[in-house]
């Protein structure tokens, strides 16, 4: 996975939010308004190649969404994912990104955050609203410890 020359992939505040199956249009406005109340920004980008590419906005992805959007990444790997993110453009950050599997998000509430480390996409299950907090630095220097406590105790971020 080669990123994009750029002097830290963890710069930029606007997150890609990745559906890789199918979720309903309602869940998605629900998932990104929450991460929106938390801050007052927008700060996840709902992952589709018109929105990847588009350097003119610093913003993430104002809702309500289209109705008859689809997820270009149906059916997609984390690992090509954690592609995409790496060679995307400013502002989108290339190290964090978000996905909305839709089982998770039924049963805890939780998204899946990832940090890609050392190529590989590590993920953790967190709250909407907290991974606007994480995802704006609040935990981003402890991963490796968040990390840890998922894969050993089971604790999410």
């Amino acid at each position: 996975m080669a990123a994009q020359d750029r002097a830290n992939p963890d710069e930029g505040d606007v997150y890609l939010l990745f559906i890789l199956e199918s979720v309903p249009i309602p869940v998605i406005n629900e998932v990104l308004d929450k991460a929106y109340n938390e801050t007052g920004e927008y700060i996840l980008r709902l992952a589709d190649e018109v929105s990847i590419a588009n350097q003119e906005t610093s913003l993430g992805t104002e809702t309500p969404i289209n109705s008859d959007w689809t997820s270009p990444f149906v059916g997609k790997d984390i690992r090509e994912v954690a592609t995409i993110v790496e060679s995307a453009p400013q502002p989108l950050n290339q190290q964090h990104f978000a996905v909305l599997d839709l089982a998770v998000y039924q049963q805890t509430r939780k998204v899946m955050v990832y940090k890609i480390v050392d190529q590989e996409p590590q993920g953790i299950p967190c709250t909407v609203e907290e991974t606007s907090l994480h995802l704006l630095g609040y935990d981003r220097g402890t991963w490796a410890e968040s990390w840890k406590n998922w894969q050993e105790k089971g604790r999410s971020l």
